[in-house]
């Protein structure tokens, strides 16, 4: 994804700021290549979750091993793919705050044949979340800079 984002000058857009960076890094990354990767086993993650369990369920020439990395099926031939993208980016209204909202979208695909689809989701930005990691070390660093 980073090296998506590079190459098309996603760093020199003007209106990129640190606080829509995640936003617009997820907008520029387009297909990107799941074969292999290895995902994040941790339970309380929803989408991490629902990515695997999709892929178990779903995925007729993948699985997912006991290390959470995506490996083609045995005995399967031919030319497998698993890609993943972001779509349909909003503002979503909850209690009078705006968050951002993108869909996630998994497909495979054998021998550049016809897509199947996997797993679509929508996931909620927490912007505010995000803004407070970002600030944190601005906000120790005017903390220290109070005392001393």
């Amino acid at each position: 994804m980073l090296e998506t984002f590079k190459s098309e000058d996603g760093h020199l857009y003007k209106y990129f700021s640190k606080f829509n960076l995640p936003y617009a890094f997820d907008y520029m990354a387009n297909n990107q290549n799941l074969m292999y990767a290895k995902l994040d086993f941790n339970k309380n993650n929803k989408v991490s979750s629902e990515i695997i369990s999709a892929i178990r369920t779903k995925s007729n020439w993948c699985y997912v091993n006991d290390h959470a990395e995506v490996r083609r099926k045995k005995g399967v031939k031919g030319f497998v793919e698993m890609t993943f993208h972001f779509s349909e980016f909003e503002y979503d209204e909850i209690d009078g705050e705006k968050y951002q909202k993108f869909t996630l979208i998994i497909k495979e695909v054998l021998n550049k044949g016809k897509p199947s689809e996997l797993l679509r989701t929508e996931i909620k930005f927490d912007q505010f979340y995000y803004y407070n990691i970002v600030n944190r070390r601005e906000r120790y660093l005017a903390a220290v800079n109070e005392v001393y």
